[in-house]
């Protein structure tokens, strides 16, 4: 049986599918199998690959398929630098707000937001970056 290239990418998205819904399963009855099957689900995703664009591919001379996507830009790599500036000027609130008794809720909000937003930017940073 010969099957072709998409086909197989799909047969691996959704085997990885599977796999990750029986890790949700496994969770929700209190199963720590759950957190081991999200590991091959992953890496099955990743080498489907079936949401990758027409031609994010490009062939080396060896025949070996390497992902062409974009690298983190400069205005990412200046945002991520003034998100961490942000956050660290915003630590410094908490500490002083801390210092001089607690008494404003303000600092610790803007420091989890920021982090939040932190986590979220330098994740698709890590996430370009690993491709």
């Amino acid at each position: 049986m010969n099957l072709s290239n998409a086909n197989r990418r799909r047969g691996l998205f959704v085997l990885a599918i599977v796999l990750l819904l029986g890790s949700v399963a496994s969770l929700l009855m209190g199963h720590p199998l759950g957190t081991v099957l999200c590991i091959p689900s992953v890496y099955l995703v990743r080498m489907s690959r079936v949401h990758s664009p027409a031609g994010a591919t490009e062939t080396r001379s060896a025949g070996i398929e390497v992902s062409r996507l974009s690298r983190p830009g400069r205005n990412l790599w200046v945002g991520s630098g003034v998100l961490a500036a942000a956050w660290g000027v915003s630590w410094i609130l908490v500490v002083r707000d801390f210092n001089h008794g607690g008494h404003q809720g303000w600092p610790v909000i803007v420091f989890a937001g920021l982090g939040l937003v932190c986590i979220t930017v330098w994740s698709y940073v890590l996430a370009l970056i690993m491709q």
